[in-house]
């Protein structure tokens, strides 16, 4: 793939923001609505907005991307596919889909609307992306956490076009698979709320020291986007909806000449606009330096360290690393706290006050705060910068110009005629009066050159123009100059135009054929499946009345450590063996898992891996779907519905109310007790220290002391879990007759608590009084099912 098509896809969560990347160079822009967008705190379009925005970009050839990636309950879908009618109509190039549900059936009634798989499905590895070109994506977004070397391997063998981030804040946790802000404050980042709880302070349970342990720094691959561009990468994507404008034109200008030059090694530019301090990322093997415990906002672009500091004339001697202007704002990280200054004069001698001054230049500044020596000073305002970054976007100043080609025919007795063309689009507009013979000043070449090429603040120039005319002929220039706007408003809407529109009937029909309602029996009886860790635990769990047992997917970062034997010993119970498989897997782990599945034999195989699902559809093997797959609504449990897919667990973040109103064809199931994960990772804390700190019980401690136990698993990533246990058996009644299982997560639980532990849900299951010493000692919570 050539540089030449490598798409630079900008955020825009304003339309001065949207403008400035057009500007700035973007080939597409990303925005979203006012709901279903998972930056739902960003200004954000209503569809009149959204129309302006679409034609804006049409008529200066910059596609439109939207967001519509949350996930949806069945009460929202049929309201969330209006939502997407709109776009259709508005002519949006493409949409952006989290949820799966909502993915096929925007397939099936606009088929000819281009998909985009957004990163919060989780894809990474072939597997997953061969499922979703399958199922109608035109382009998948890969996770932030994927290798280059892995990516590529996907475009090689999926051929599909990826999309992958180059810039910009990232995520803690795989995307779509985070859940902590919604247990810690009841915002879902699925939903386009999260609260960002990994940009607070923690602490480790051994250690009293808060920091910023799950803040990583800001993404940034400029200096080898030529890299990326080789690899085959269709689109390079910045993040950035919650960001200014000023901050879109700093960053496009940035990746724009990257591509475009494949030679980008200063990137001071980039740190005037908001940065946490910058890494290469997964994507460019720089995780060793992926996490910033410092600071967790803006770093700024450091400037130098203070020489000196007069108490008298409250003065800051400062060396500089980088030119300084009277207006920029500055940020003294002093020994008694932040300090922040706003440059109002440059001092370089006793009556010199300069505007600026230069790297190298030794000044000083006055800082009312008395400044330790050494401290140092960071840029967090940049005024010239700025002023040239709201020059890109100001109003009646057209930066990015279409090409186009113009013919002027002039003919004697004939009104003349202009066309303009884009190589695509063609319009051709006739003057009102007919052309005369001239008296004294005929129009000659140079005339109708100047008049015609007076395209001024339009979003054309001219590219090329031809002539065919009659000697000794003249028309009113007045006339000329209302041809020529006449043809570029002409111009303008052909290229803003959208050829589709579904009507309202023909969308209702659409939907009633694809939203089939299903009508699902009672269950007779509810099973009791448990998932344990280890070979004790699966001890317990076989001298138990559970129906089923899970084996996998532990708390075990060797991966095959036992598991094996964890599973022959539960098929001599006689006992159903369910195999856990890990919900994140590289192609070279799918590999291993299904070689160890082929091993153990399993009578079920729970899964959370798109890339497995591919991988397993139609071997044979009875399929059970686990909630990181974000079931979240009847159409997804139809989409996933793939051969030999039997069971499906529903979304932890769905109330339960919710949850009844999800009918599917499969058996359902939920998990009602345990710790649960609320991230899954591939950068560990241990990393730099590892000695198997994930195997022993060390927890995040939060700033109300409560304590998520940390846990290392399959391929060494890591998990945070809920710093309180899931426990609903006071409400099993809520789902006899519904649910077609339920689960206990027993892999944190104390080994001689287990079948305890079991016995108590068995009982209220079956409507029995339950012993409660299981609820003595521990902090429960009833999650978000009530």
């Amino acid at each position: 793939m050539t540089k030449k098509n490598v798409e630079l896809l900008s955020p825009a969560g304003s339309f001065e923001a949207l403008v400035v990347a057009v500007a700035n160079g973007a080939d597409a822009v990303y925005i979203g609505g006012k709901e279903f967008n998972a930056r739902i705190n960003s200004d954000n379009f209503n569809l009149s907005d959204m129309k302006k925005a679409i034609n804006y970009c049409h008529v200066r050839g910059v596609k439109v991307y939207v967001a519509v990636n949350t996930l949806v309950t069945d009460d929202e879908l049929t309201y969330a596919l209006e939502y997407v009618r709109n776009l259709y109509n508005l002519g949006a190039d493409a949409v952006i889909i989290q949820d799966m549900g909502l993915f096929d059936s925007v397939r099936k009634i606009f088929p000819d609307l281009s998909l985009h798989a957004s990163t919060q499905m989780t894809v990474h590895n072939s597997g997953g992306a061969c499922l979703l070109k399958d199922m109608g994506a035109e382009k998948v977004i890969v996770s932030r956490e994927m290798a280059l070397s892995d990516i590529k391997t996907i475009i090689d063998d999926v051929k599909v076009p990826i999309e992958t981030f180059c810039h910009g804040a990232i995520c803690m946790s795989y995307s779509g698979q985070c859940l902590m802000s919604s247990f810690m404050f009841g915002r879902s980042g699925n939903r386009g709320v999260c609260a960002q709880p990994c940009r607070l302070k923690y602490s480790l349970s051994f250690d009293d020291e808060p920091t910023y342990l799950l803040s990583p720094h800001d993404l940034c691959t400029v200096v080898r986007v030529k890299s990326l561009c080789d690899a085959g990468i269709s689109t390079l994507k910045i993040e950035g909806r919650m960001r200014s404008p000023e901050y879109v034109a700093g960053v496009t200008s940035a990746y724009r000449k990257g591509i475009d030059t494949g030679n980008i090694t200063d990137v001071s530019n980039l740190s005037k606009v908001f940065n946490r301090g910058f890494t290469g990322g997964f994507i460019l093997g720089d995780s060793h330096n992926l996490m910033n415990p410092v600071r967790q906002n803006n770093l700024g672009l450091y400037i130098g360290k203070s020489i000196a500091y007069d108490d008298r004339t409250r003065l800051m001697q400062i060396k500089l690393n980088e030119d300084l202007t009277v207006g920029d704002g500055l940020r003294i990280d002093s020994e008694d706290g932040e300090i922040g200054v706003k440059v109002k004069s440059i001092i370089t001698g006793k009556f010199d006050r300069p505007k600026d001054a230069h790297k190298g230049d030794t000044i000083s500044l006055k800082v009312e705060s008395a400044v330790s020596c050494g401290s140092q000073v960071y840029k967090t305002f940049d005024k010239k910068f700025d002023m040239w970054a709201k020059d890109t976007y100001c109003k009646d100043k057209e930066i990015r110009k279409v090409g186009v080609d113009v013919k002027v025919v002039l003919k004697e007795g004939l009104p003349l005629m202009l066309t303009l063309s884009d190589g695509i689009n063609s319009v051709s507009v006739k003057s009102s009066v007919i052309a005369e013979k001239a008296i004294k000043f005929p129009m000659i070449n140079e005339t109708l050159l100047e008049q015609v090429s007076k395209l001024g603040n339009t979003p054309f120039e001219i590219k090329d123009i031809s002539f065919d005319i009659d000697c000794g002929l003249i028309i009113p220039l007045s006339e000329l100059g209302r041809v020529r706007k006449d043809a570029v408003s002409m111009l303008e809407g052909k290229r803003k135009a959208v050829v589709r529109v579904m009507d309202e009937k023909t969308f209702r029909d659409n939907v009633q054929k694809t939203i089939v309602p299903i009508h699902k029996s009672k269950v007779k009886k509810t099973k009791l499946s448990v998932h344990v860790n280890d070979m004790s635990g699966v001890e317990s769990a076989v001298l138990s009345s559970a129906d089923e047992i899970i084996v996998g997917n532990g708390f075990d970062p060797k991966g095959k450590n036992d598991v094996i034997a964890m599973c022959a010993l539960v098929k001599e119970s006689g006992k159903v063996l369910v195999f856990g498989t890990p919900t994140i897997l590289t192609d070279a782990e799918v590999s291993e898992v299904l070689d160890i599945i082929g091993v153990v034999n399993p009578n079920k195989v729970l899964l959370s891996n798109l890339g497995l699902l591919k991988s397993l559809s139609g071997t044979g093997r009875e399929i059970c779907l686990d909630y990181p797959l974000n079931v979240y609504n009847t159409q997804t449990a139809k989409a996933l519905s793939l051969t030999d897919v039997k069971r499906m667990c529903v979304s932890v973040e769905l109330p339960l109310s919710k949850i009844k109103k999800i009918k599917a064809n499969v058996d359902m199931e939920c998990i009602v007790h345990g710790r649960l994960p609320l991230m899954t990772t591939e950068h560990c804390i241990f990393k730099s220290k590892c000695s198997r700190q994930c195997e022993k019980d060390i927890a995040l401690v939060d700033r109300l002391n409560m304590k998520f136990p940390i846990k290392g698993v399959y391929g060494c990533r890591m998990q945070v879990l809920n710093c309180k246990t899931l426990s609903l058996i006071r409400q099993m009644n809520e789902f006899v007759g519904f649910a077609d299982c339920i689960r206990l997560d027993l892999r944190a639980e104390e080994t001689d608590e287990i079948k305890m532990i079991i016995e108590a849900y068995r009982n209220s299951l079956d409507g029995k009084t339950f012993d409660t010493i299981i609820l003595i000692g521990n902090e429960f919570t009833r999650g978000l099912y009530f």
